[in-house]
């Protein structure tokens, strides 16, 4: 564990995490979580342009979250590791817990009424 002055860690840790904080890039993180694709895939399953594409995908190679592989005249991207999509499936299962346990609360606060066309009882 790093110690309580390692800022040359936290600085790391957080350019990693900043990497990953733009919608741009979750979708391309996400979109490579099916495997190795080049730019156009990309563009396509994502919906963004080419140039913006290709601005996120730099910045994630930068941080190490993206690597490329050169096939004659196309680049496919892959991620480096599974740590990006254990990450993004971290916070998806602490969002679902949280909206769960914050429905839960409301239902059991507020009971749900029998709507004004329902069955008679």
């Amino acid at each position: 564990m790093a110690s309580k002055n390692d800022n040359g860690t936290f600085n790391a840790i957080a350019g990693r995490l900043r990497a990953m904080s733009d919608p741009a890039r979750l979708a391309i993180i996400h979109c490579l979580c099916g495997g190795e694709k080049n730019v156009s895939c990309i563009v396509e399953e994502t919906g963004y342009g080419q140039a913006c594409v290709s601005k996120h995908l730099s910045i994630l190679r930068r941080h190490e979250l993206v690597s490329t592989r050169r096939a004659h005249r196309r680049i496919f991207y892959s991620l480096t590791s599974t740590l990006p999509e254990d990450i993004c499936r971290m916070v998806c299962s602490s969002i679902e817990d949280s909206t769960s346990y914050r429905l839960n609360a409301l239902r059991s606060f507020y009971p749900r009424q029998p709507s004004a066309g329902g069955d008679p009882e």
